[in-house]
């Protein structure tokens, strides 16, 4: 599992990206699965639109977009056809303003880690978050959505103003980083997956804690979520053998418990 999003306005339902094979949904809170299109395509990254729960973007090679909870798929306009995609964020505000982390390209191309655009897609801008071979996550906060984060290859940035700007806030923390997840109801806390489980900060990166207790050995956490109005209580895509799975923690990373995959 590489991808997972949870409906702002309905916390029941859960996207599940699959790297070779596409898109699965929840409608009952983990307990039970169905396939949700995009069979056979590598999903990389999803996000679902924090206005309607049926609004769904996918992304890896190229970016789509559904508008009917998953059942049909549309391709629309990628940033660069040079890059990868592994992040997208939908501005909690402003729903035609998003914006996609890209993990590879090439300077030469005049390919830049971060992308924006502010009408859905039609056209897109570098943000100045680029720092030499892309990003590989972004967020914004519900709370405010001219802050931001974004994981580039030294560490964790953040911008106060929308992506203008951007500034390190901290060092790569506990290993390569693969996911980042903002809790909307604690403010500055920030949970990070990572090759080796979950690391958490509640003072906006300035220190770190590790978030892991239940995960399998030496987990890779691939994607993150936290439930909208569940304070501390995150879902995590985790790769670690015959224990791969979705996970969920109801006390902000101390414990997790896995959900059952059972697909219908």
């Amino acid at each position: 599992m590489t991808a997972l999003a949870i409906a702002a306005l309905d916390r029941r339902t859960i996207y599940v990206g699959i790297r070779s094979d596409g898109v699965f949904k929840s409608t009952d809170g983990g307990r039970s699965w169905r396939r949700a299109g995009l069979r056979h395509q590598p999903v990389q990254s999803l996000v679902v639109d924090p206005e309607t729960s049926d609004t769904v973007y996918a992304g890896e090679g190229d970016l789509f977009k559904s508008i009917d909870g998953g059942k049909s798929w549309h391709k629309i306009r990628s940033p660069n056809p040079k890059v990868g995609i592994d992040g997208i964020a939908v501005d909690p505000k402003r729903s035609n303003t998003i914006f996609v982390a890209t993990t590879y390209g090439c300077t030469a191309c005049d390919v830049s880690g971060l992308f924006k655009t502010t009408d859905g897609g039609r056209s897109w801008r570098d943000s100045a978050a680029y720092l030499e071979g892309g990003a590989g996550a972004v967020v914004i906060d519900p709370a405010n959505s001219q802050h931001l984060y974004a994981e580039i290859n030294v560490g964790l940035e953040a911008s106060t103003n929308g992506g203008k700007t951007w500034r390190l806030i901290s060092r790569q923390p506990h290993g390569g980083v693969y996911a980042l997840a903002l809790d909307p109801r604690v403010p500055h806390t920030l949970y990070v997956g990572t090759d080796n489980g979950v690391v958490k900060t509640t003072d906006g990166g300035r220190s770190w804690q590790r978030a892991s207790g239940g995960l399998p050995k030496r987990p890779t956490v691939s994607a993150l979520a936290v439930e909208p109005d569940q304070p501390h209580t995150i879902l995590a895509a985790v790769s670690s053998g015959t224990k791969s799975g979705v996970y969920r923690s109801l006390d902000g990373g101390h414990t997790w418990k896995q959900l059952y995959w059972q697909l219908r």
